[in-house]
């Protein structure tokens, strides 16, 4: 109530939960053969080094952008493994106050949930007569992860960036890199296979996007 009191409602509420069958414990399960539920002094650690890792991102703004403020819950689930329920307030300058949804795509938001729902009870929304279906080119779009990163590049900075580092190629890299944007550009298909050591600097990075068809 307090931390209400000063900055408001809560933006995001997430939940990270303790996966017995993260890498870690797979690992340890299969060598020790003990069912990592058995061992809290394990998964306790583990948990609570990724939750140290999560927080870590969150303040140093990764994923939303900057906080104003955090509350977290941690409590145990039947099995005895760990969870934490957190509460994000985002500042001014946070990454998600430039997203805006088109009446289109909250409708298809919402009649997917509700498709979900008829589903599970062997029912759909084309069973009614008169009521909406979901816009399948909108599901198509918003279920293909690849896609959707492809629409949030900032391609301002990521000129900048090409700009800058094509100057570090030297002659043999600058072919290779040549030979490969013309047929990205020109859509043929080639296969590349690029050898040596040294071939590129670890510090130089050309970003560009392609489509592989």
């Amino acid at each position: 109530m307090a931390i209400c009191k000063n900055f408001g409602y809560p933006d995001l509420f997430l939940t990270i939960t303790c996966n017995p069958n993260w890498p870690e414990f797979r690992r340890f399960t299969e060598r020790e053969r003990i069912p990592i539920a058995d061992c809290p002094d394990i998964f306790s650690r583990v948990f609570h080094a990724k939750l140290k890792c999560l927080l870590s991102d969150l303040k140093k703004g990764v994923f939303f952008g900057p906080l104003s403020a955090v509350c977290i819950l941690l409590s145990s689930k039947k099995r005895g493994l760990p969870h934490a329920h957190m509460l994000l307030w985002l500042n001014g300058e946070n990454n998600l106050q430039n997203l805006t949804m088109s009446q289109d795509e909250l409708q298809t938001f919402c009649l997917l949930e509700i498709e979900k729902l008829l589903q599970s009870n062997g029912k759909s929304l084309r069973n009614y007569d008169g009521m909406p279906v979901p816009n399948d080119s909108l599901v198509s779009q918003f279920s293909n992860l690849m896609l959707l990163r492809e629409l949030q590049y900032d391609t301002v900075s990521l000129t900048r960036e090409h700009d800058t580092n094509i100057l570090k190629l030297n002659e043999q890299q600058r072919v290779v890199y040549d030979r490969i944007i013309d047929c990205v550009s020109n859509k043929r298909h080639r296969f590349f296979f690029v050898y040596g050591m040294n071939m590129i600097p670890s510090d130089t990075v050309i970003p560009f996007k392609f489509q592989c068809r």
